[in-house]
């Protein structure tokens, strides 16, 4: 069983298929319930599966509230997805309730020439001394977009970046325009900055991890 998403347990199952091609159940426990999808294929993380997988839960996040499952999470029955459920009840009941009316979106942010190594630095003191002048630079950047969206992000995880940074945001629906424009005008006020804010998403960043699930 292929997992998308934990909702709410009054959730109506949704009438679309899965990356399978097979149509979409609810699981449902006491107090919550689980999208999942019958399936016996091994889904690898490449860009395109993971692209289908998102696109998916972006749709059932039209019409209920969710929480992302991290993908690819797979247990082998019904009843293991059901034992998860109730083990993890009032957990997942108590996160979908802090999401509700929460989206995330995500901030990329860089010094284009800030960021760029001397190619020629390869090795020894003066390469380890350019890569902790880089992290340095990345550490100021996260602590002053931080400082310029403390007001309306509720939470906020770095995410990995070959170049820059990037920050997930949870975000209330209201807030994501003004904190949009927070970072525009953070840009155009010096020409050497970029920065590009995408979203608003469900919050796959703050989803339901694997480490989450027994096997």
């Amino acid at each position: 069983m292929l997992l998308y998403a934990v909702i709410p347990d009054n959730a109506t199952a949704p009438d679309i298929p899965g990356l399978a091609g097979r149509r979409l159940e609810i699981i449902r426990a006491a107090g919550v319930a689980v999208i999942v999808e019958e399936c016996s294929d091994r889904f690898s993380t490449t860009k395109h599966e993971a692209g289908a997988f998102a696109k998916i839960v972006c749709n059932l996040a039209i019409s209920t509230s969710v929480l992302p499952v991290r993908f690819p999470t797979v247990l082998a029955t019904r009843a293991a997805v059901l034992a998860q459920l109730q083990a993890q009840e009032k957990v997942w009941s108590q996160r979908l309730r802090d999401l509700s009316g929460l989206s995330e979106v995500v901030i990329r942010a860089q010094w284009p020439e800030a960021e760029s190594d001397d190619p020629s630095i390869t090795s020894g003191t003066s390469y380890l001394l350019s890569r902790a002048a880089v992290v340095q630079r990345q550490k100021t950047l996260v602590a002053e977009i931080r400082e310029l969206i403390c007001e309306w992000a509720r939470e906020i995880k770095v995410l990995r970046s070959q170049q820059g940074i990037r920050l997930a945001c949870l975000v209330a629906d209201t807030d994501v325009p003004p904190l949009k424009g927070a970072i525009l005008r953070w840009q155009e006020a010096a020409d050497c900055r970029q920065a590009v804010v995408s979203g608003p998403w469900p919050p796959f960043s703050f989803a339901v991890d694997q480490e989450a699930m027994s096997p």
